[in-house]
């Protein structure tokens, strides 16, 4: 029953970032936007709003924007890599496995977008993604190094 239960959540997850490719250029803006909008709101109650420039304003989107494939596919590896050892995979093969799992999907994903009005593959978002792969890895290994620590 866990292993059902844990590819299912990777099934569920990899339909999120379906759902937030699919979105047209116009809708993914608005949400970084008000996103953006949050950030901002946020900083100027810790900075002085005078020391926000307007270069980090112009930038921060962008920066929302990245920041969201990193937390997308960290969430992703961590699901596919507890899948994974639940289903028995271990070792090195459990980290390469997950790896190549969630960098596929991140490739077929930005495949996906090019079909997507107004939006398209980057190569610049699969390395990003990637990274984001990397970390959830690292992340999985801590805990699952923590876990069998507790069980001896």
């Amino acid at each position: 029953m866990k292993r059902v239960a844990a590819w299912t959540l990777v099934i569920l997850w990899c339909g999120v970032i379906f759902f937030f490719s699919a979105e047209n250029r116009s809708v993914s803006h608005d949400r970084s936007s008000r996103i953006k909008e949050t950030v901002e709101r946020v900083i100027v109650k810790v900075f002085d709003e005078k020391d926000i420039n307007d270069n980090l304003r112009g930038r921060l989107e962008y920066y929302i924007r990245k920041t969201g494939h990193l937390a997308e596919y960290f969430i992703l590896s961590v699901l596919v890599c507890n899948a994974l050892w639940i289903s028995g995979l271990r070792g090195v093969k459990l980290y390469s496995v997950t790896f190549y799992m969630s960098v596929v999907y991140a490739s077929l994903d930005e495949f996906h977008q090019s079909f997507v009005p107004g939006r398209g593959p980057q190569v610049e978002d699969v390395l990003l993604d990637g990274v984001g792969v990397v970390i959830g890895i690292i992340a999985s290994f801590m805990i699952l190094r923590r876990r069998i620590n507790m069980e001896k």
